[in-house]
């Protein structure tokens, strides 16, 4: 979802007549929230699919380039939230923004990814979950949900000076001699291989192998993975689109 400031677009329909479209005011629930009952993210293992993970995309006409890794990530800048306007709406990845989820929106973290946030106004600290893009306004380096926002002691302020490093945990790391991946298919025609190959890479940020063996028949893979908790991650996506589970194959480097 990309976010911009509350907008007044006057929209002029006709040369004798114009209408003028109001965009909701962005703010906090109209309740009072108990932040200290909602626990941070927890951080695990992750599977990046292509949704919210493109190379690079433009906002307004600036071009943002996607990092391939949160590893390593560490930056300071100013933090800013978002809330009813945008809750229950889409992600940048496809899930529903809710601002009681410990959540933010990032331009650059691949999605997602779990960083650790401290305010240092006050050294309040949090760890989100990245499953968003933005904030696109001025020199903002991050958007938080409402609770976060909250959490943090910078729900009123509505922008404060954080920290932010990235948590992600690291995958295990398989025999180093051996290499992981998921057989999909095996197929006499190439054409239902290639077929099959640019459907999955539709969903996942992944490389696709198509190996025609002894038999002529045409494997593809989808691999290596760097755990079996990766392939797992990768199973649960290709079977959510109806395209099977595949097998675990061990190959020697």
């Amino acid at each position: 979802m990309i976010r911009q400031a509350t907008l007044l677009v006057t929209l002029c329909l006709l040369a004798a007549c114009s209408v003028t479209v109001y965009e909701p005011v962005d703010g906090p629930p109209p309740h009072p929230v108990d932040v200290a009952a909602i626990a941070d993210a927890t951080p695990k293992p992750v599977v990046r699919t292509r949704a919210g993970n493109a190379e690079s995309y433009t906002v307004l006409g600036k071009t943002y380039q996607v990092m391939a890794d949160s590893r390593g990530y560490q930056a300071r800048g100013k933090a800013s939230w978002y809330g009813t306007k945008f809750h229950g709406r889409p992600t940048a990845n496809g899930e529903t923004y809710n601002m009681y989820a410990m959540t933010a929106a990032h331009k650059t973290l691949p999605i997602p990814s779990y960083v650790r946030v401290t305010n240092l106004d006050n050294g309040k600290t949090v760890v989100v979950r990245i499953n968003d893009r933005g904030p696109f306004v001025g020199d903002r380096l991050i958007d938080l949900s409402y609770v976060a926002a909250k959490k943090l002691g910078m729900d009123e302020v509505g922008v404060a000076t954080v920290a932010i490093v990235d948590v992600t945990p690291a995958p295990d790391q398989p025999d180093r001699a051996t290499r992981l991946y998921l057989q999909l298919g095996a197929f006499q025609q190439r054409e239902t291989a290639v077929s099959l190959k640019s459907r999955v890479l539709a969903l996942l940020a992944a490389p696709v192998v198509i190996n025609q063996g002894a038999d002529h028949l045409h494997r593809v893979s989808l691999g290596p993975g760097d755990s079996e908790q990766t392939l797992h991650n990768w199973r649960e996506v290709l079977q959510a689109h109806g395209l099977g589970s595949g097998f675990l194959v061990r190959r020697d480097n």
